[in-house]
């Protein structure tokens, strides 16, 4: 079942492990304004996502501090209108 109509806006992340982590099949998702701050390993990640994802933004986030500021844990970016 795809987890849709998500939007994780204007949120402070701090001092995790790992920040906001995207994975499997999402439709309609958006990440937008969040502040990501001393996350050990990554601030924002896209894993494994399912060829039936589609409509995921991440916009305007800041990350600070972190190992990785964003990975694509994933042999590509799959789904339709991943931006």
């Amino acid at each position: 079942v795809p987890n849709s109509r998500v939007r994780v806006e204007n949120n402070l992340i701090e001092g995790c492990n790992d920040g906001i982590v995207l994975l499997g099949c999402l439709k309609q998702i958006q990440v937008v304004g969040n502040r990501l701050v001393n996350c050990g390993r990554l601030g924002l990640e896209l894993e494994n996502l399912l060829p039936g994802a589609e409509g995921i933004l991440i916009a305007n986030n800041t990350v600070f501090g972190c190992t990785e500021s964003l990975r694509v844990w994933d042999k590509g970016v799959r789904g339709k209108n991943v931006t």
